[in-house]
């Protein structure tokens, strides 16, 4: 993810922004939108999913979760608040589900679900997804090993930012990468994203 919070088009709030966070033990959540919606969602889900844990012994499945964001969003829409348009939020959440797969869903603030090899979210989507398409091969075989999966991503974010505004250019504020694996959740030192960032545009020059 990148790292800017913008106001509207006009102002820019934050090039700090954190916009993935860990919710589970395999389990995170990347949201673009509304940034109090992004807040609000995951605590839910952070909370929801402490508590079951608690409860049960064991945790809710990486669809489960999904399905619940999915039920917050539509809830949200037609019963906390009917006059709206739901949440002012797009969400993905990635994770491992029971069988040890990795899994993931792309979730929109009015209730939808998708489930993907690869996605994209945000203002910055068609001009990132471009890189995607063009690694679609290697993304669906799941044939990269990290570094080249950090290339792909920071790669996205460096088209997306120099096209859209609200998309923080790479060479500013060194993105965030998050990597899930049968151990856990990661979040990849920024020394470590800067020397692909390097990389990047040394390629792209």
């Amino acid at each position: 993810a990148d790292r800017k919070t913008t106001g509207g088009y006009l102002s820019i709030l934050s090039l700090d922004t954190i916009k993935i966070e860990q919710v589970a033990s395999h389990t995170a959540v990347g949201c673009a939108g509304l940034v109090a919606d992004a807040q609000f969602v995951k605590e839910i889900l952070e909370e929801t999913n402490a508590g079951f844990r608690s409860r049960y012994g064991f945790p809710i499945s990486l669809e489960g979760q999904a399905n619940y964001m999915v039920n917050l969003c539509r809830n949200f829409r037609f019963y906390i608040d009917p006059w709206s348009m739901g949440l002012d939020i797009q969400a993905v959440i990635g994770g491992m589900n029971f069988a040890g797969d990795f899994e993931i869903f792309e979730i929109s603030g009015e209730g939808s679900l998708y489930k993907h090899d690869f996605t994209v979210i945000g203002s910055g989507t068609d001009y990132a997804m471009g890189v995607l398409k063009e690694n679609r091969k290697n993304l669906v075989r799941k044939s990269l090993d990290l570094q080249e999966s950090m290339m792909v991503a920071v790669k996205a974010i460096y088209r997306a930012g120099e096209a859209d505004n609200g998309t923080s250019d790479v060479r500013i504020a060194t993105p965030n990468i998050v990597v899930i694996t049968k151990s856990g959740v990661k979040f990849i030192k920024t020394e470590s994203v800067k020397k692909i960032v390097d990389r990047v545009l040394e390629r792209e020059a």
